[in-house]
């Protein structure tokens, strides 16, 4: 409106800036008929976003959804910078991109730096929100103890809105499963696919002592804190 004022009507206009909360009430209702365009199922009881650099911005979308829950999705940060490289490679493969990805060896330490960059600021809103904010989740467990993770998962989403059937559980497990979308068995690779293994501890086939020894002492404190080193 400030923009509108000075140059349409030379400073004297009537419209008055617009508040931060009435921006907040339009942000939440532009986001709302987005996502809930996208589902295309206009029923449906919560939706949500994956995008990762959220976590730099829980504070906002709180402040525009109060009432949204977080799941913090924690994985080793190990295996994520694997994954994450090989997930380079696959793009600059598949686009036919000029630039050749570098040698593991020398991008190992800075995409741990940058898993702990994703990962730290959502360990620090955890800490300091409201009880039931946050739900963290181990993607170890997802992987090792799937039905009852999912279950929790649901739980916490729902709340008292609907009840978490054991079918419809499995149903989804059934339906999101490695073989299933991939027609593979996990611990199979195939590096030209996004789901590339399905495995936990993939790092240990790519990580040597002398490379975790390299790594900035951010990124190795932190797996210290949640438990992937001692």
């Amino acid at each position: 409106m400030d923009t509108v004022q000075r140059t349409v009507y030379e400073g004297a206009g009537y419209y008055q800036p617009i508040s931060d909360s009435d921006f907040k009430k339009f942000l939440r209702t532009w986001i709302e008929s987005r996502m809930i365009g996208e589902l295309g199922q206009p029923g449906a009881l919560v939706f949500g976003d994956k995008t990762p650099a959220y976590s730099f911005h829980l504070r906002l979308i709180k402040a525009v959804f109060p009432e949204a829950k977080f799941i913090h999705l924690i994985r080793d940060g190990r295996d994520v910078a694997v994954s994450a490289y090989f997930h380079m490679k696959r793009v600059t493969e598949v686009d036919k991109l000029p630039n050749k990805v570098p040698p593991w060896e020398s991008l190992a330490s800075p995409l741990l730096s940058k898993w702990h960059s994703y990962c730290q600021p959502c360990v620090e809103y955890s800490m300091q929100s409201r009880e039931g904010d946050v739900l963290p989740v181990r993607y170890e467990d997802l992987k090792l103890n799937t039905s009852s993770t999912l279950t929790s998962v649901l739980e916490y989403l729902l709340g008292d809105s609907a009840t978490v059937s054991k079918s419809s559980v499995e149903r989804c497990i059934e339906a999101n499963s490695f073989s299933k979308r991939t027609g593979r068995l996990e611990g199979i690779e195939d590096s030209r696919s996004f789901l590339r293994k399905g495995v936990i501890g993939d790092w240990q086939n790519h990580f040597t002592p002398a490379m975790l020894s390299q790594c900035d002492s951010g990124p190795l404190s932190l797996l210290k804190s949640l438990g992937y080193m001692p």
